[in-house]
């Protein structure tokens, strides 16, 4: 599925840069029976995306901003059992790897966090917000590049010298599992009674052999090895050296599988 771009509601042209199409107000409405709401397919922070297709076939999905809307505000508490969990985690990386190695070029989102994370009445997962994303070509190492993207879901070398690779959404990544498995948020700077972001917290409980201390403590009825393995994925992903972590269609392996995880080569910074 591609993401439609929205242009000017007065012309009517596309405009093409590579594989990136514009699309005018008119054709998206029309693709989308003027917004109608039996194609809404999720709501993020900043409007409601919607499914469509365009004359020649192509099914797209739409986000309308809103300016009324603060990113965000339009939140409802849902209590998600181990199982959705687990299911968004796992669905949320395969669109990640599709991202990254089956579209040509490969496309890093550079914003992937809880927010841009759209669920469908089934809590299927879709991404969304790609307004940071950069296509990047195989035959470079990296794109040094103005950074950008929410504070709390950054990877160290991007944060700090603006060096973009796809192991930084690998890295963001990780930092949303967990979030899911906490039900708690990156960005809030005091965990365990000491002032630690999440992630510096969850590296403790590790060291300590205490993990199961970060979980939601509304999620009940748990499998605690599950758990703990896909706590154990995602200290995998927020490796502080880009290159340790793994890919996305490897971290699809791992969340899909119940292989052993070789943590002899999980390297938690102190």
């Amino acid at each position: 599925m591609r993401w439609g771009c929205c242009g000017s509601e007065e012309t009517d042209d596309i405009n093409v840069a590579g594989n990136v199409k514009k699309f005018s107000y008119k054709q998206l409405s029309a693709a989308t029976h003027n917004f109608h709401p039996s194609n809404k397919i999720g709501r993020g922070g900043f409007g409601i995306v919607y499914k469509g297709v365009l004359k020649n076939g192509t099914r797209v999905a739409v986000k309308t901003l809103s300016a009324e809307s603060k990113q965000g505000s339009d939140r409802k508490t849902i209590r998600l059992n181990w199982e959705r969990r687990s299911a968004i985690c796992k669905g949320t990386a395969r669109g990640l790897a599709y991202l990254h190695e089956d579209l040509e070029p490969p496309i890093v989102h550079r914003d992937i966090k809880a927010s841009n994370i759209l669920l469908d009445k089934n809590f299927k997962p879709k991404i969304g917000d790609f307004g940071l994303a950069k296509l990047f070509p195989d035959n470079i190492t990296h794109i040094s590049t103005k950074i950008r993207g929410t504070t709390g879901y950054l990877a160290p070398e991007y944060m700090l010298g603006g060096k973009l690779t796809k192991k930084a959404d690998v890295f963001s990544f990780g930092v949303l599992i967990l979030e899911i498995v906490s039900g708690r948020s990156s960005g809030k700077p005091s965990w365990g009674g000491i002032q630690k972001l999440l992630l510096e917290w969850v590296r403790q409980l590790y060291e300590e052999g205490q993990l199961l201390e970060m979980v939601d403590p509304d999620l009940e009825g748990f499998p605690e090895n599950e758990v703990i393995r896909c706590i154990k994925i995602a200290l995998f992903c927020t490796q502080a050296t880009a290159s340790r972590r793994p890919t996305m269609s490897q971290v699809v392996d791992m969340l899909s599988r119940n292989t052993q995880l070789n943590e002899k080569e999980l390297k938690v910074p102190g």
